[in-house]
Parts: structure tokens; sequence; C-alpha cells
């Protein structure tokens, strides 16, 4: 993803994977942000490179289900670094 600078957290990640100036925690993934499964996989990906973690299988199913932009950040907050 062009423009994701080393230093963005997950928020900013988020918002830019989406094309977003900004996103909210509360804003949901498939109305706000216009997420379908495909982009829910997508962005877990880019999550886990952009900040260079692994995110294993059952934290990417948890943010495939996930609903808020919330939710995705608690689950990437919790992995270890």
């Amino acid at each position: 993803m062009d423009g994701v600078l080393a230093k963005d957290g997950p928020m900013e990640i988020i918002a830019k994977y989406f094309g977003k100036k900004e996103v909210k925690r509360e804003d949901r993934l498939d109305q706000d942000c216009g997420a379908d499964s495909g982009d829910r996989i997508d962005l877990s990906l880019e999550l886990s490179e952009q900040l260079d973690v692994h995110i294993p299988d059952a934290v990417v199913e948890k943010i495939c289900d996930a609903q808020t932009v919330g939710e995705v950040i608690d689950y990437v907050n919790q992995l270890p670094t």
C-alpha cells in the first residue's frame, strides 16, 4: 500500500488501506469502510507487513469476523511484538 510509513500504527494503516483520511474505532468495516471478506483478509496481510508482526490464522479469522475498526485494532494490539 503506497504512502504507509513505518511509524504508522494500525489506525493509520486501516485508514490508508480503505483510502480514507482517518477512521474511528466505532467505524463499521462493512458500512463505513466498504470492506468485504476479501478486503478483511487483505487488510490482515497489510497490517502484518506494515507492522512487521506475524498474525496467526486464528487472529486473521477474528479480524475477518470483526464488525468495527476498533475490534481490528484490539486484535492487533494483543499480538506479541
